[in-house]
């Protein structure tokens, strides 16, 4: 599936790009299930450490604090990324018409780089080109790969656009090809395709990551090979739970 710009309907010759609420709202469901589990949680090891004689056997009530502490922090982790998520995806808009470029951008639209939100009018003549890169992130003998593209201007500092995410695992985003390409075509310029870079993947790929630099050299033909093994393993993964919860569900149903 790919995003695409639509004809404006009152404006002839303008076309707008909407991201659409349900995923900001999907994000949010995500958002709440977690909080409730968390309270869920915290509420349950609340009653059971009150009961009497939970504090009989003080190794097993340290246990337990421990694992509802370690839990709490990894759901808590969680639940600010699909926060961060929600609002990356909420009011997004971009506005194309014969002379200029309107671009409505929240922040948080990336989970690995940090763009402010962008309220900004630019003139078509003022774009010097739209770059594209490949970022790939490995962690933990996993590997995830990003495609992300900028805005580049006479004017001012370089405007991150957007990014799809999980490119070429069961879990991609939508393309955002179609849209860089418009944006370049009305212009009058061309789609500048960087290469691919590594950036730091942490935890998982969700914790203590860091985009790589904008001046910072391409991974090497060996390096790229390696990581895109990884990111096979990833999507294989992927694939195998998917199956497993599908298969548990049939079995449950019938």
């Amino acid at each position: 599936m790919a995003e695409v710009f639509r004809d404006h309907p009152t404006e002839r010759g303008t076309r707008v790009w909407r991201q659409s609420p349900w995923r900001s709202i999907g994000s949010g469901i995500t958002l709440a299930l977690c909080v409730v589990l968390i309270g869920g949680v915290l509420a349950a090891s609340g009653v059971a450490l009150v009961e009497p004689g939970a504090f009989d056997n003080p190794g097993r009530a340290a246990a337990v604090t421990a694992g509802v502490l370690l839990f709490v922090f990894v759901m808590g982790a969680i639940a600010r990324l699909v926060f961060r998520d929600m609002r990356g995806k909420f009011g997004a808009s971009i506005t194309l018409t014969d002379v200029a470029l309107v671009l409505r951008l929240p922040r948080s639209r990336s989970l690995t780089h940090d763009p402010p939100r962008c309220d900004v009018t630019i003139a078509l003549s003022d774009v010097i080109c739209v770059e594209t890169r490949s970022e790939i992130y490995g962690s933990q003998g996993m590997a995830s790969m990003n495609r992300v593209h900028r805005l580049r201007r006479h004017s001012g500092d370089p405007i991150f656009l957007f990014e799809q995410r999980a490119v070429d695992t069961n879990l991609e985003t939508a393309s955002m090809e179609a849209i860089a390409d418009e944006i370049a075509a009305r212009a009058g310029v061309h789609v500048r395709e960087l290469g691919t870079f590594e950036g730091r993947g942490g935890l998982l790929g969700a914790w203590l990551t860091a985009p790589p630099g904008w001046t910072a050299e391409k991974v090497s033909a060996t390096r790229r090979e390696s990581l895109q093994r990884q990111l096979m393993v990833t999507s294989s993964i992927g694939a195998i739970i998917g199956v497993v919860w599908l298969v548990r569900f049939l079995v449950g149903a019938f």
